[in-house]
């Protein structure tokens, strides 16, 4: 029930970001929810999954890979929507890079909890990460470079802006990849994300306008070692939720937990025909839950980020 319950509030915010006119106050909707959505799946992960008496939940919801997935892709979806505010109120370059590096980590992370899975359920979805966690690295690298410029460290700043166009580049092809992965859900179309598209173009003008400055005034080498983004956020961090489990109803005495025996849930009946109908339901594959999709509005998003939770 939980794990349902943090699915929906990541609907939710999806639905809220995907209508044609997002503003303040669903912005700080959506973001409450994905914090709130990590925070439940949190909860599930260090205190409640090892409750559970069915303990083969491999591929699952419950396997302790995908909710590590889910508590990372949530935060980092929640952070999403903190960097894109400080994108459209110019906050300083070393603010909007730090939350970028933080993002990308995220991703990253939820990418690895699924890197140990099998690819026919998971594969999809790692593409998807894989596409964020580049997206990220590249606005990290590109608004780095843009703060080592602004502080006359021009040769630095170019070696960050030409790392900030490969992590664009394998972004393209990760995007290209996950449209054309087979499995589970809704195809997003990341590439087409006004987020996304006005990255490339910010990427190599500041590049350019780098190279520029470097001909003209600084004359600096362009170090062949890329500098590392060691970069610590210390504002806008979205982090998960504190969820807690509502109180015990009065009404759920002792005697009443001793009408619920858990030990004899999946007990086989002993009838022929019983087994004959449990082994073929056990063969039969399992459908997915059909989905009302959620579908992205057309119109470009009514804000100078681009930023949407898809």
């Amino acid at each position: 029930m939980l794990t349902n319950l943090a699915l929906w509030y990541t609907k939710h915010a999806a639905k809220l970001s995907a209508s044609e006119k997002v503003g303040m106050e669903d912005a700080k909707e959506v973001h409450k929810c994905l914090r709130i959505a990590a925070g439940i799946f949190k909860e599930v992960k260090e205190n409640q999954l090892q409750k559970l008496i069915q303990k083969d939940n491999i591929g699952t919801d419950f396997d302790d890979r995908v909710v590590d997935a889910y508590v990372n892709q949530c935060s980092a979806e929640a952070q999403e929507v903190t960097m894109a505010r400080a994108i459209e109120l110019e906050h300083s370059h070393s603010i909007v890079a730090s939350l970028a590096s933080d993002t990308a980590r995220m991703f990253k992370t939820a990418e690895l909890a699924l890197s140990t899975m099998d690819d026919r359920k998971v594969l999809k979805w790692r593409k998807y990460l894989t596409f964020k966690y580049c997206c990220y690295q590249a606005y990290a690298y590109s608004y780095h470079g843009e703060g080592l410029l602004k502080v006359d460290k021009c040769g630095e700043a170019i070696a960050c802006l030409r790392e900030a166009v490969k992590f664009y580049q394998k972004a393209e092809v990760a995007a290209a990849e996950y449209n054309k992965t087979t499995g589970p859900g809704m195809t997003v179309r990341p590439e087409q994300h006004l987020f996304f598209r006005k990255l490339g173009p910010h990427v190599r003008m500041t590049l350019e306008k780098c190279e520029r400055e470097n001909g003209f005034i600084y004359h600096q080498n362009v170090p062949s070692e890329i500098p590392e983004l060691e970069l610590k956020p210390t504002f806008g961090l979205a982090a998960p939720e504190n969820y807690q489990l509502p109180e015990i109803n009065k009404l759920w005495t002792p005697e009443a937990y001793k009408g619920f025996d858990l030990t004899k849930m999946g007990v086989k009946s002993e009838s022929e025909e019983s087994k004959k109908a449990e082994e073929k339901e056990d063969k039969a594959p399992v459908q997915p839950v059909k989905e009302q999709p959620i579908y992205q509005s057309e119109k470009d998003p009514n804000n100078s980020s681009g930023c949407v939770v898809s």
